[in-house]
């Protein structure tokens, strides 16, 4: 590789000669037979990249479109959504789009939810068919302990 690797976030972010390359040739139908070897090729691996031994799932959407189908399909009942920043309000947003019955924890944007703020509140008012939130909240940087929550 000849170019020096520069990654900036949220971009540009650097592309290697062999890829954007690789980007100039056809693309492939995604009903054809071509695609659906493909899929299964990568899908087949999935496992490993993720590190689990269940299915993968892809969508081919924004983080907003799996909040959505997630809620959709899974959500009926009461909520618990904790926001911090911009995504996990999308989140609750989303829930609310949908006409599900939530109860927001604000945390103040810049820090992470804690552990024992959720605890605190899954056992002060359940049950809860859900609790939202956003393990890493890009839009303040913030991490929250997904692991010990």
């Amino acid at each position: 590789m000849s170019e020096e690797i520069r990654f900036f976030l949220p971009g540009p972010t650097y592309v290697a000669d062999e890829v954007r390359h690789a980007m100039t040739r056809q693309p492939i139908g995604h009903r054809s037979a071509a695609f659906k070897e493909l899929y299964g090729s990568v899908s087949r691996r999935l496992p490993d990249v993720f590190r689990t031994s269940e299915e993968v799932m892809t969508v081919t959407g924004s983080g907003s479109l799996c909040w959505d189908l997630a809620v959709a399909s899974t959500m009926r009942g009461r909520v618990l959504c904790f926001t911090n920043g911009a995504f996990s309000e999308r989140f609750l947003t989303v829930c609310r789009g949908h006409g599900v019955d939530v109860e927001q924890v604000e945390v103040p944007w810049g820090e992470p939810i804690s552990p024992d703020l959720v605890r605190r509140h899954l056992r002060a008012g359940g049950p809860w068919a859900g609790v939202t939130l956003a393990h890493n909240e890009t839009s303040t940087g913030v991490l929250s302990p997904l692991e010990q929550i």
